[in-house]
């Protein structure tokens, strides 16, 4: 699974932790009852860990950012469509 089929519509796209439920608690990016995820989260979930790192890098560059967390906290639902399109991930 990509992350653009992950992340589909704004409901499933989070801020402040990895990946919540669906009463907002928080939860680790794989679990089976997340339904919701960060732009970090939805990496963990989507990709290996060794994808990670270079899917980050990646990311990173591409917005010329050094933390994806702080661009994940100031971003809106379309900016993070607009990333995940723009890479194809």
């Amino acid at each position: 699974m990509k992350i653009r089929e992950l992340l589909t519509d704004e409901s499933k796209w989070t801020k402040r932790f990895y990946a919540v439920d669906s009463n907002g608690e928080p939860l680790p990016p794989r679990s089976e009852n997340a339904v919701s995820w960060c732009i970090l989260g939805a990496i963990n979930k989507c990709y290996t860990t060794e994808e990670f790192v270079d899917l980050y890098l990646k990311m990173a560059l591409h917005l010329g950012v050094a933390s994806l967390v702080s661009w994940n906290e100031r971003a809106t639902f379309q900016d993070v469509r607009t990333l995940v399109e723009s890479l194809d991930i």
